[in-house]
């Protein structure tokens, strides 16, 4: 069996053959016609290829295309007997019309869920900024308690240093006091012997 069908989308001419055949393999090519020669280009071949090829041509998705492609016999000439909505229906799912349907009344649940998405990020993201803010709050009270604590060292060091120099100014007076209470006492002692040896003298004249 072969079938043969040519179509035109955007202003281009598309040729389609199939072939089937017992104890062969099926053959499918899809042709674009050149409109400066009229001769047809082969664009692919290969039974898959050739049906990818044509959705991409035509831009559709695949349940679309088979759709459109394997549609039951007698189901378009059915359509004159039936009523509005019935037509309504059928064009509506060989076109995919029903699917979007569907799909647009999930809508809002779809939308209500990425509102509350964006909303929870957005309160993340201002908590990030308030912790960004307390952050370098601590930061720069860190830094002043770390001045006060050096600021506290260096006048314990200032401190120490007077401590230490006020212990040295009192060594330095003991040592003083000592040498002048040992003169004091050496010249006590001197004058004591003078006296006695006034006396001595005195005695003898």
């Amino acid at each position: 069996m072969d079938v043969e069908l040519v179509f035109e989308h955007n202003c281009r001419e598309y040729r389609v053959i199939r072939k089937k055949r017992k104890k062969f393999p099926p053959e499918s090519r899809v042709f674009v016609k050149n409109s400066d020669t009229s001769f047809w280009n082969l664009r692919s071949e290969g039974d898959k290829s050739v049906t990818d090829e044509i959705k991409k041509i035509l831009e559709t998705d695949e349940t679309l295309f088979l759709n459109a492609s394997y549609i039951r016999q007698g189901e378009i000439a059915g359509l004159l007997d039936k009523t509005a909505s019935e037509r309504k229906n059928i064009v509506g799912r060989l076109l995919g019309i029903d699917a979007l349907q569907k799909a647009w009344k999930g809508m809002p649940e779809i939308i209500k869920d990425h509102e509350l998405k964006r909303a929870k990020l957005e309160t993340e993201l201002k908590r990030k900024d308030v912790l960004g803010a307390e952050l370098g709050g601590n930061k720069k009270e860190l830094k002043e308690k770390e001045a006060c604590s050096l600021k506290k060292t260096q006048d314990a060091a200032l401190q120490q240093e007077g401590v230490e120099g006020l212990k040295d100014r009192k060594n330095k007076y003991d040592m003083k006091r000592e040498k002048f209470l040992g003169l004091s006492s050496e010249l006590k002692n001197h004058e004591t012997a003078l006296a006695k040896e006034k006396v001595r003298d005195e005695s003898i004249d």
